[in-house]
């Protein structure tokens, strides 16, 4: 295995991976009613992420034996930074198809939406956006290895990194590489709590 930049020929398969390894997670799980449409909520927000020309967001995927098994996405700008002004029609097209295919699950997603922007922190830190491994990969050491990879790169700039999980088992996961969670809070009333979680550099 080994970890390296996205190529544009793997987006759809990365975008794949992410909606297998969120399918449970309990935020998308109480935001959308359908296993359906929260597949088409994840491959809709993959593909326009992954394929949107952004300076300060680098995606590293883990390759095994040609396959993308992980990917993980980092904004050097915090996750408060810019976002991409203009959207390619490819993306256009998906975002169209996605708000169709919502029907009742609108107004749970607007509000999702809105609460997340909100939650995200406004400090100027790496922000750890995504972190996915291929569920049958899963405890194989892959997302460590990918974590490490983007941790390593923060600690030569001497930059702080932030992240935000809902599975209680990540916070663990997160602490053994040396994150401290700074806040807990639900986004909207009855929602499933969020952890946010710290790590200075190392020197």
């Amino acid at each position: 295995m080994h970890i390296t930049d996205l190529e544009p020929s793997q987006v759809d398969e990365a975008a794949e991976l992410a909606a297998a390894a969120y399918a449970e997670d309990p935020i998308f799980q109480a935001v959308f009613s359908t296993a359906k449409r929260r597949r088409a909520f994840h491959l809709t927000e993959q593909g326009i992420t992954l394929r949107q020309h952004d300076p300060a967001r680098v995606v590293r995927v883990a390759i095994d034996g040609g396959a993308v098994v992980g990917v993980a996405i980092w904004k050097t700008d915090g996750a408060g930074g810019g976002v991409p002004g203009e959207l390619d029609r490819r993306a256009e097209k998906l975002l169209r198809t996605f708000f169709r295919k919502l029907g009742a699950d609108r107004q749970p997603y607007a509000r999702f939406a809105v609460a997340l922007r909100a939650a995200m922190p406004m400090d100027p830190d790496v922000f750890l956006a995504q972190l996915a491994v291929r569920p049958d990969r899963q405890r194989e050491g892959i997302g460590q290895a990918l974590l490490d990879d983007g941790l390593a790169r923060a600690d030569a700039r001497e930059r702080t990194v932030r992240l935000q999980t809902s599975l209680p088992r990540n916070v663990a996961f997160y602490e053994r590489s040396g994150f401290v969670v700074v806040g807990r809070h639900e986004l909207y009333i009855g929602s499933p709590p969020l952890w946010n979680m710290r790590r200075d550099h190392v020197r």
